[in-house]
């Protein structure tokens, strides 16, 4: 009886450790929003009142920008992934909490010091890969950080306190971790492929379908990163997916503009995905207070596509 009494109060304690950690985890990413939101403001004012470029020089117009579009990608919108990945790699045997935060300030210091260089004229000028120099270096280093911390996480798992599947799923998924940072110095450099591509069209149907995949890949493996309980059946989401990469793989892709049919066909299965990924999301018990953001993200979806 005294033995289960101290399980449970262990459990009880990991299970308040995960929580305070995953607070920890809003924090940064709400911070990072009310950041990227504050230059995007000042950036409207730029705009409105251009004179104000003469009285803020040399911090002008293009200095911000970088600010603006990397900590809104690499703040608010990537560190909830994070989160998830702790939600996943967290257990029971790891009560402590300021392991995590270590992770959570190399990102926001790393990605604060970026923002400095870019305000000094430092970026690279790579959309969303703006890091250059001693900023690139920082980040890679931050992001090796933040892989020891996960992988201190897995490691200190009890081999019992995991499924086979969710064992092998957390060995494969951490090497693949560990390939980011060094892939991330390798495409950060001037030399893999030029700031302004003539090769490319921009935010074509070919690319908007390839990012939009890559998120519908991201929605797939929530439910098993956030250990959700299964509802239903969702055998139909991932041959489906496939599917859909192999269309993406056939479509004309470079130079290509929106009136190929090719293009239009793309943007037509983005939209088929709408109401496959609502069903596919149904078939989870999620947390109740995460139901307004998925309510929330579905229509702006559905927004979206129809403009």
């Amino acid at each position: 009886m005294e033995r289960n009494k101290g399980e449970v109060y262990l459990v009880s304690e990991a299970i308040t450790a995960g929580r305070t950690l995953q607070r920890s985890v809003r924090r940064h990413a709400l911070g990072w929003l009310v950041a990227a939101n504050a230059v995007g403001f000042w950036l409207a004012a730029l705009l409105l009142w251009p004179e104000l470029n003469e009285l803020t020089a040399p911090f002008t117009y293009g200095r911000w920008v970088p600010l603006h579009l990397d900590w809104q990608l690499y703040g608010w919108c990537a560190l909830p992934l994070v989160g998830a990945l702790y939600r996943f790699y967290f257990n029971a045997s790891s009560a402590e909490t300021w392991f995590g935060r270590v992770g959570l300030w190399a990102w926001t210091f790393a990605l604060m010091y970026a923002g400095l260089t870019w305000l000094a004229g430092g970026a690279s000028g790579k959309l969303f890969i703006n890091f250059a120099d001693s900023a690139r270096v920082g980040w890679t280093l931050a992001l090796l950080v933040l892989w020891l911390v996960i992988a201190g996480f897995w490691l200190r798992v009890e081999r019992g306190f995991r499924t086979r599947l969710a064992q092998l799923m957390g060995d494969v998924l951490l090497v693949l971790l560990l390939t980011v940072p060094f892939l991330f110095y390798w495409a950060a450099g001037l030399t893999v492929y030029p700031v302004v591509d003539p090769d490319t069209g921009g935010a074509t149907g070919a690319s908007l379908f390839g990012s939009t995949l890559a998120l519908v890949a991201l929605f797939g493996l929530l439910p098993h990163l956030l250990r959700l309980k299964k509802m239903g059946n969702d055998r139909y989401y991932w041959p489906a997916f496939i599917l859909s990469v192999t269309f993406f793989a056939g479509m004309q892709h470079s130079n290509a503009s929106h009136h190929n049919l090719g293009q239009i066909a793309g943007m037509a299965v983005l939209l088929a995905w709408i109401p496959a990924m609502a069903v596919f999301a149904r078939t989870y018990r999620w947390a109740e207070n995460s139901r307004r953001w998925l309510t929330a993200a579905f229509v702006w979806w559905l927004r979206l596509s129809g403009g």
